[in-house]
């Protein structure tokens, strides 16, 4: 629709999102061109400001805000489930309206990078380290 993929009835957040730009490029410890980059839910909205502070790096909001759209470095998909495979992405960043994507979206990011996510953190599992969280908001390292 409007060149969005839409899989299923996925709805569009309309929280505020978890960080600034600058706080989710330093949480995510990203540097360089290469790879994509994926925003789920409210952390959408911070999409045209995080392609603007890492040039080079294809960036997918999953469910944005509605006044979010697409540019050059910057694909929109609307969607019931999490819709990227298993070790894809340079990181993640997740609102908090994503809990139920959270384990998906994780397992999507490389070995040795992050997803930084607002709520409750994933369990421990061999596949995952907790970082770090405070206030709500969380930073894992895939294994």
């Amino acid at each position: 629709a409007d060149g969005i993929p839409v899989f299923g009835a996925g709805q569009r957040a309309t929280d505020p999102p978890p960080c600034d730009a600058a706080a989710a490029v330093a949480l995510l410890g990203l540097a360089g061109p290469g790879g994509w980059l994926a925003l789920g839910g409210s952390a959408g909205a911070m999409a045209a400001a995080l392609a603007l502070l890492l040039p080079g790096v294809h960036v997918v909001a999953v469910n944005p805000p509605a006044a979010v759209e697409s540019a050059e470095l910057l694909s929109l998909i609307v969607s019931d489930v999490w819709p990227i495979k298993a070790h894809a992405l340079r990181g993640v960043v997740l609102g908090d309206e994503t809990a139920g994507w959270r384990d998906a979206a994780v397992l999507s990011v490389l070995p040795g990078l992050r997803a930084v996510g607002v709520g409750e953190p994933p369990p421990a599992s061999p596949g995952t380290e907790l970082l770090g969280s405070a206030d709500a908001l969380w930073v894992v390292r895939r294994r």
